[in-house]
């Protein structure tokens, strides 16, 4: 487009382009002999000369393009332009001052970050050890006073010039915490924080990767620089813990740690981030519980108003739970009395300012309540903690379910890929699935028309016969296992159809047959037997024969010793009868 709708591109022009050209061109005719040239391989001399001609292009180039740069007024090397508009550079100094004053206003929202260990796109060794030795204080210790670094090692100086000096690790009556509010924020932090909660309010609906978090972070307006990005996330998921989800591989991670944080800095693009607002539990309700709570008279005359627009949503919150979150045992003892207190509660009040806040660790809060600063923001950061532990946790059994599924089909753990793995399998199968129950199972894996994780709950429902949403801790333990239970009948199956595959010739009147037998005095055997239209006739004759041998045997024994005896008697044949090993495919 035309230069002068944008004020902020600089133009260039060259008094030496013809000779820029020139060289340019050479060069790459050069390259273009190096590559198109074999024989060049087989000639010393040759190579020496290409390589000397090459060497002297280079420096030509470099000389010229540094005129072209840096020339003189008197030179009148190349013309400047802003805007569409000539502007006067004179020397280096003034070209510096130009592209400064333009980078300030490309860059207007770019944080203030003086730390030349980091502040850098690629980072030496020893930096790099920093910033990991920093993101596992920030996850481990983000309650400490400068997350406890002793000393003077080089991630205490990355903590200080960005989390410290931007305002993203603040201590207030002695308790330290994370906070990404833009409003507390320090050194132009706070324009970066307003871009990522705007990129934040678009991750409500779907998942983002965290590679374009990070693209978002690189452009303009804030022109962040690769080695601090991963300290700016970890900072801000920490700040965020109630609201903003992590997954690996489609997989939730329901909680930080230093080996997937490092596994996130080398491939982003495996990552994603999700925000999960709390329904009805908006930034306001805090604030209006934070000011009353600030107020120790409030505690004991608030207004029943006022209180009860902080109750309701959070009881509207509870209410929307999945039963599986009201029941579970597996939360954390903060997160299980929190519920217990929404549960039972009868007065706003006193949820409010005794239950809730005893639930986190709180001595409750009355008139008498001074000075206690502390304990009120212990008590939000622990209240606000333990809400989002309570939405995130029936995800985190989805996520503990698709674990399984991957583990027991040996299957990737990225969700597409374990469902495209197992649908391939089940496919498989399907013509020689029969028995109603794995035939079922099947055709629940290979249902269309759901995405992924609905997909997940359907298998989850269909071996507990009961949906997800609706269990409890033993139904988790029932998907196990039931799951174990399908995937060796789904192998055995796997086995079935990959013989009869190789029966199709006997003609389409044959039919397969799986066998097997196992039992602490026996053998385990499995065959697969496929038997033509012209053999059927005798296997009638010859169950028919032996059905009336057993008619007379089971007057004088129990079915279980009839049934053990014909297992016996298969493994006999089986195991001692090289004619029928040899018909029946003994998969042994």
């Amino acid at each position: 487009g035309d230069s002068a709708d944008n004020p902020q591109l600089l133009v260039a022009v060259p008094a030496n382009s013809r000779e820029l050209s020139s060289l340019v061109r050479e060069l790459a005719a050069i390259e273009a002999v190096r590559k198109q040239s074999p024989e060049l391989a087989g000639d010393s001399t040759a190579r020496r000369e290409l390589e000397a001609r090459e060497s002297d292009v280079r420096r030509r180039l470099a000389s010229q393009s540094s005129a072209t740069l840096f020339g003189s007024a008197r030179d009148s090397v190349t013309r400047w332009y802003q805007g569409g508009q000539l502007v006067k550079v004179h020397d280096s100094r003034q070209l510096n001052e130009l592209l400064s004053d333009v980078c300030d206003k490309v860059f207007d929202a770019a944080p203030v970050i003086r730390n030349e260990i980091i502040n850098r796109m690629d980072l030496s060794s020893s930096a790099a050890a920093a910033r990991r030795n920093l993101i596992e204080a920030m996850i481990e210790r983000p309650g400490a006073v400068e997350l406890g670094i002793k000393g003077n090692p080089p991630e205490r100086s990355i903590y200080l010039s960005v989390l410290r000096e931007l305002g993203l690790h603040t201590t207030t009556s002695g308790v330290s915490r994370f906070s990404a509010d833009p409003r507390r924020a320090k050194n132009n932090g706070g324009a970066l924080l307003r871009g990522i909660h705007e990129f934040f309010s678009t991750a409500e609906t779907e998942r983002k990767s965290v590679a374009a978090f990070f693209d978002v972070l690189r452009a303009p307006p804030y022109g962040l620089r690769d080695g601090v990005l991963p300290v700016i996330l970890c900072a801000v998921l920490q700040a965020c813990e109630s609201e903003i989800a992590l997954y690996e591989d489609g997989a939730f991670l329901p909680q930080l740690s230093i080996e997937s944080f490092e596994r996130l800095m080398k491939t982003p693009e495996f990552f994603a981030v999700r925000r999960w607002r709390l329904s009805g539990v908006r930034t306001t309700v805090f604030q209006r519980l934070a000011a009353m709570l600030g107020n120790p008279s409030d505690a004991g005359r608030t207004e029943r108003d006022d209180v009860l627009d902080v109750v309701k949503p959070m009881l509207r919150f509870y209410r929307k739970l999945e039963q599986y979150t009201q029941t579970t045992r597996s939360l954390s003892p903060e997160a299980t009395s929190v519920r217990t207190a929404l549960s039972t509660a009868t007065e706003p009040d006193q949820l409010l300012f005794a239950e809730l806040p005893q639930a986190c660790g709180i001595p409750p809060f009355d008139a008498k309540s001074r000075g206690r600063d502390r304990d009120v923001t212990q008590y939000l950061a622990v209240l606000q903690q333990s809400l989002g532990e309570l939405q995130r946790a029936y995800d985190a059994l989805l996520s503990s379910v698709q674990g399984a599924l991957s583990t027991a089909f040996a299957a990737p753990s990225a969700l597409p890929e374990l469902r495209r793995s197992i649908v391939s399998r089940a496919r498989a199968v399907e013509s020689v699935a029969v028995d109603p129950e794995i035939r079922s199972f099947v055709e629940r894996i290979l249902e269309a028309g759901t995405d992924d994780r609905q997909w997940v709950e359907s298998l989850a429902a269909i071996l507990v016969a009961k949906p997800p949403p609706a269990w409890r801790d033993e139904d988790r333990a029932r998907f196990e296992v039931a799951l174990a239970q399908r995937v060796r009948r789904l192998r055995s199956l796997e086995v079935v159809a990959r013989e009869h595959a190789s029966a199709l010739d006997l003609g389409p009147g044959s039919r397969t047959f799986r066998l097997a037998v196992a039992g602490s005095a026996l053998k385990d055997h499995e065959v697969v037997l496929h038997v033509s239209d012209a053999q059927s006739e005798h296997v009638l004759e010859l169950a028919s024969t032996l059905r009336s041998q057993l008619l007379v045997s089971e007057k004088k024994h129990s079915q279980g010793v009839v049934l053990a005896a014909l297992a016996q008697l298969v493994a006999l044949v089986i195991g001692s009868d090289p004619v029928v090993k040899a018909v029946a495919g003994d998969t042994r």
